[in-house]
């Protein structure tokens, strides 16, 4: 490993204190008006029938949505703590499941579901490719995945790390043993690669979801790549737009007559 580019990579990095916060949860009125901004049509008729949500977090989206006039929802996660922040962060379960469940393997028949969503979680889920076959499984024909997620691989963000405060495409530029090493000096978790810890990354980019959903029997009805800052007229650019990406927002649909 290159000690001067281990040097150079560390300079560029303005970390955090330790235990600092550099996220904090919105409320559920934010939450909502945020997520339902990112999508050109309204969201909340897709949603009026039988939910599931994966990744689901804290649990604050699906009660935001429940608020606003949802159907039934159920809420899924994978996380060992899911049960505990649910408990702390959610003020009224009713008209609520919340079940921990592996996105790949979810517990649930098949076609029973009018929409699968997903927010700003999908790239950390480390085999996305089963995760939208199983989404697809529990979907009735012509029911929606709804999906939001970033930043993405090529964005400038895509290698997140927020509390190193890294320059821009930091997780392309250097080697991936040479930022760990760096990592290691302001983290004592252990975590040596993209695939492990508290917040996994599969690298996944916009390209390699548009032809995982399709390969699971999606197909797209609305597709948005919000811009990073000012540079809108970049992410319609084929070559280049993926590296000015900040989120991908998108709805799929399940074909009729498919289980």
């Amino acid at each position: 490993m290159s000690k001067v580019g281990s040097y150079i990579f560390r300079r560029l990095c303005h970390p955090l204190p330790p235990n600092t916060n550099h996220w904090t949860a919105p409320t559920k009125r934010d939450q909502l008006a945020e997520y339902t901004c990112r999508f050109r049509r309204r969201i909340l008729p897709l949603l009026d029938g039988r939910v599931l949500e994966i990744g689901a977090g804290n649990g604050i989206l699906a009660e935001a949505l429940r608020d606003a006039g949802a159907g039934r929802i159920v809420a899924t996660d994978y996380w060992d703590k899911f049960g505990e922040f649910v408990d702390n962060c959610v003020e009224d379960c009713t008209g609520l499941d919340f079940v921990r469940a592996d996105s790949r393997c979810l517990p649930f028949g098949g076609g029973v579901f009018d929409a699968v969503i997903t927010q700003d979680g999908f790239e950390h889920f480390l085999q996305p490719g089963e995760a939208l076959t199983d989404a697809y499984r529990v979907l009735k024909p012509r029911g929606t995945f709804i999906v939001t997620f970033g930043p993405p691989w090529f964005s400038p963000r895509g290698g997140h790390m927020m509390f190193l405060r890294p320059p821009p495409w930091f997780h392309l530029a250097f080697s991936d043993k040479m930022i760990f090493a760096v990592r290691a000096r302001y983290r004592s978790d252990g975590v040596k690669n993209w695939t492990e810890g508290y917040s996994p990354l599969s690298k996944i980019t916009v390209a390699r979801f548009r032809r995982l959903a399709r390969a699971a029997g999606f197909a797209p009805l609305e597709e948005t790549l919000w811009p990073v800052r000012s540079a809108t007229i970049l992410t319609t650019l084929p070559f280049v737009r993926e590296f000015f990406c900040n989120l991908y927002a998108g709805i799929w649909q399940k074909q009729a007559g498919e289980e």
